[in-house]
């Protein structure tokens, strides 16, 4: 994969997503793109430019570079004509993948997805996500915002159908073609809205098996791995305030002996979700800058990351968060340094004075210390 660059256009808005009609890869349908379609393809690419173009607070180390903070995006991608429809109710569609095939020589596969709406024969492009560099279990941050009839009660009385792709990044170009696909999924929204905990899990398929088999060998070498697809109601009732969180310092273990100056270090923001067998999942909400720390410290500043509150919690500032801080390896997969459970209602506590801002970080091991952070939050 080449080098990245923070503002990359593949990142911002790709030329097929709001051309008229052009014709989806590897499928031969025509992409419809509306004039609603336009505006918010506009809307998308000054909001994806915004989050792009962040200053970095410290230089990489050399040979390296920053990659950007991605936080969760709230634009309406997908908003159209069934949001006059009093029956409609907005969801939140999320996706993540599991052991997905490594695309890419000497690191991991650097993986984005499409979705695509199917409308008889053709594909409507309702946006990407961010680039999940490096990762072969990416969860994506960036969301896609739907309204839902239940078909039943539809005025068309149709399925929204999807289709999902899995990409591997291979230049900075804003054409699909430029890129390894790894393979996609397709299913009906209704069959996501009626699973249980509104949760599925699907097979990636396509004609990335082929060259995978050719270069693993054993059984099941033509897997392509797995899509998972979860929708959460959003309330739309809360204020879209949006609220600061300030990372100042961290004082963090290293899970390898090497040279301190070249090693990057990023932390997630995740939310809790909890499932009806008792399970708990973290959807990933916030990812932060890689930050490369040529101090022998130890001592990482991160840059501030901005989240709305209906992001965070969805309204219920208890909602239990965890904020996961990783150590970036590049052909082996990240390794999970330590984490931190808070709430949105414990940080505004911290902000009053009324808890201690500086929060001991939890390793992989019980009573495991690793470090420290210290929290701050306004707005």
């Amino acid at each position: 994969a080449p080098e990245r660059s923070p503002s990359s256009p593949v990142e911002k808005n790709p030329a097929w997503l709001g051309s008229g009609e052009r014709t989806a890869r590897g499928r031969g349908r025509k992409c419809e793109t509306s004039a609603s379609a336009h505006r918010a393809t506009a809307r998308q690419d000054m909001m994806l430019r915004r989050m792009t173009s962040r200053s970095m607070a410290d230089s990489p180390a050399a040979g390296q570079v920053n990659e950007p903070a991605v936080g969760r995006a709230f634009e309406r991608w997908a908003y159209n004509s069934t949001s006059h429809n009093p029956d409609a109710v907005t969801i939140e569609l999320c996706l993540e993948c599991r052991e997905i095939p490594n695309m890419d020589f000497g690191s991991l596969s650097d993986a984005f997805a499409v979705l695509y709406e199917l409308r008889g024969i053709s594909a409507t492009g309702l946006g990407l996500t961010e680039t999940v560099w490096d990762d072969l279990n990416p969860r994506f941050v960036k969301c896609y915002y739907l309204h839902y009839v239940p078909p039943s009660i539809s005025n068309k009385g149709m399925e929204r159908r999807l289709r999902v792709e899995i990409y591997d990044r291979d230049s900075l170009k804003d054409d699909l073609s430029a890129h390894d696909f790894i393979g996609s999924a397709v299913f009906n929204l209704s069959d996501v809205m009626n699973a249980q905990d509104h949760r599925i899990t699907l097979d990636l398929e396509g004609r990335a098996a082929a060259r995978v088999s050719r270069r693993n060998q054993g059984g099941g070498a033509n897997k392509l791995g797995t899509l998972t697809i979860m929708a959460n109601a959003v309330n739309e009732k809360v204020h879209d305030h949006t609220v600061e969180l300030r990372m100042n310092t961290a004082e963090l273990k290293r899970k390898r002996l090497v040279d301190r100056s070249v090693i990057g270090q990023f932390y997630t923001v995740a939310r809790r979700r909890m499932e009806s067998t008792g399970r708990i999942h973290w959807t990933p909400i916030y990812r932060s800058e890689v930050q490369y720390r040529a101090s022998a410290t130890g001592y990482v500043k991160y840059d501030h990351a901005n989240i709305t509150i209906q992001t965070l919690n969805n309204g219920d500032p208890k909602l239990p968060l965890r904020i996961e801080f990783w150590q970036r390896e590049k052909r082996t997969g990240h390794q999970r340094i330590g984490f931190v459970d808070v709430s949105l209602h414990r940080l505004q506590l911290m902000a009053s004075g009324a808890e201690n801002k500086h929060v001991v970080i939890e390793g992989e091991y019980q009573d495991e210390q690793v470090g420290h952070v210290v929290m701050a939050l306004s707005g």
